[in-house]
């Protein structure tokens, strides 16, 4: 038979065996929670990922009429960067049906870091954009996911190429020409090696360039 000090002892070991194991349980069930806090899913127009003590969030929009640039907002709490413009990069890729992938980079837009910007123009009425935007630096890399709506507009779009007619130019939303036109108007004052801008510089006429 077991003396009482001896039982006393062998439950003291026993019981320090079941906190350790409960604690060895409570650690890994902390380090998947963290795991998946790392990687917080958009598309509610605001979304949280936290590393370590540092809490990052975004502010995404969920539709934006085409060519209109949508603007995603990441904020970050109690940042640690030096400096934010050359520490930090924060970049977004777009994917949609039967497009190639866009890659968008972004910007600090604070001096301690706790701003940062992207914008993004689709292009496409009633595309689905699935977009996969990331911070990195500074001791963050934050990763968060979503999607937007393009619904359509009445912009009239960037100028681009005509298919038809590549040498001419359309506005991509309307597929209206553009005509370009553009001039320059000075006066030459100063004298020059070429022989024509000696003779205006002896006469005071201006130039208009087209």
């Amino acid at each position: 038979m077991r003396t009482e000090e001896e039982g006393s002892r062998t439950d003291h070991i026993g019981l320090r065996r079941g906190l350790s194991i409960a604690m060895l349980s409570f650690l890994r069930a902390a380090s998947v929670i963290g795991a998946w806090a790392h990687l917080a899913i958009g598309g509610a127009g605001f979304a949280a990922a936290a590393s370590g003590s540092v809490k990052v969030t975004i502010e995404a929009p969920t539709t934006v009429p085409c060519f209109d640039p949508a603007e995603f907002t990441v904020r970050v709490e109690q940042p640690l960067f030096k400096n934010p413009f050359t520490e930090a990069e924060v970049t977004a890729v777009f994917t949609a049906s039967n497009t190639p992938a866009i890659t968008v980079p972004g910007f600090a837009d604070s001096e301690d870091g706790s701003t940062f910007r992207l914008r993004f123009a689709p292009s496409q009425p009633g595309a689905i954009c699935q977009y996969k935007l990331r911070l990195r630096g500074g001791g963050l890399d934050e990763r968060f996911r979503g999607t937007l709506r393009c619904t359509p507009s009445q912009r009239t779009g960037p100028v681009t190429a005509s298919p038809q007619h590549p040498r001419h130019f359309i506005y991509a939303g309307s597929g209206r020409p553009f005509y370009h036109l553009g001039y320059t108007a000075y006066q030459q004052s100063t004298a020059s090696k070429a022989g024509t801008q000696i003779e205006l510089c002896k006469s005071p006429a201006s130039r208009t360039r087209m």
